[in-house]
C-alpha cells in the first residue's frame, strides 16, 4: 500500500503541513459512515484487546527493568505516531496528539512522566509500545519460556491484526458504492439479463 488518498505511509509529524495535510483527510475519509469502514474499525477494535491483554505483562516487566535504567529509552522518535498510527486513533475516535516540530528525535518523549507514560498503552504509538531495549531483552531470557511464547503469540497476532485494518481501510476508501436502486437481490443491474 503506497498512500491512501494521497497521503503517504512513510508521513513525518516532523514536515506540520504534512501532518496537517494527512490529519484533515483522514478526518474527510472517517467522517463518513461507510459500512466498508466498519470493517477496519473492528480490526482496531481488536487490536486495542490485544494490547489491552498484553498490558500487565509489559508493565510487570518495565517495572523491574526502568526503575533502574540510567539510559531513558523513551524519547521523540519513538513516541512519535506514523500514519499506522493516525488510522488506529481515527478508527478507535482517539485523540490526535499535536507535535511540536521544533522537538528533536532524542530528545525525552513529551508523553513521559516521573512516573512513567502518561498514555494508556493502547492509545501509544505502535514503535513505543512494542520497543524494546537490549536490557529489557536479557529480562525476558530470564522469565519462564512459556510465558515469553505467549507473548510472542500474543504480538504476532496483534500485527496481523494490524496489517487487517490497513487492508480494510484500503478496500473502504478505493471502493465505489453502488446505488441499491441500481442492483436487485441478486446483484444484476436494472435491465441486464432477463
Amino acid at each position: 500500500m503506497k498512500d491512501i488518498k494521497g497521503i503517504a505511509w512513510d508521513i513525518s509529524w516532523r514536515d506540520t503541513d504534512e501532518w496537517n495535510r494527512a490529519v484533515h483527510s483522514l478526518a474527510d475519509i472517517f467522517s463518513s459512515e461507510s459500512p466498508a469502514l466498519g470493517q477496519a474499525r473492528n480490526a482496531a477494535g481488536r487490536m486495542r484487546e490485544l494490547i489491552n491483554a498484553v498490558d500487565p505483562f509489559i508493565q510487570e516487566q518495565t517495572a523491574v527493568v526502568c526503575p533502574r535504567c540510567t539510559t531513558i529509552c523513551c524519547i521523540d522518535r519513538h513516541g512519535s505516531f506514523d500514519l499506522h498510527d493516525l488510522v488506529y486513533a481515527f478508527c478507535l475516535e482517539l485523540p490526535v496528539p499535536r507535535y511540536e516540530a521544533i522537538r528533536e528525535e532524542t530528545d525525552p518523549c513529551r508523553f513521559l512522566a516521573p512516573t512513567g507514560c502518561i498514555l494508556p498503552r493502547h492509545e501509544r504509538p505502535f514503535r513505543c509500545t512494542w520497543h524494546f531495549c537490549d536490557t529489557l531483552i536479557a529480562h525476558f531470557q530470564t522469565l519462564s519460556a512459556r510465558r515469553v511464547r505467549e507473548f510472542n503469540r500474543t504480538f504476532q497476532h496483534l500485527q496481523e491484526v494490524r496489517a487487517e485494518m490497513l487492508h480494510q481501510l484500503e478496500q473502504a476508501v478505493t471502493r465505489k458504492p453502488v446505488q441499491a436502486d441500481m442492483v436487485d437481490g441478486f446483484g444484476i443491474q436494472s435491465g441486464e439479463g432477463s
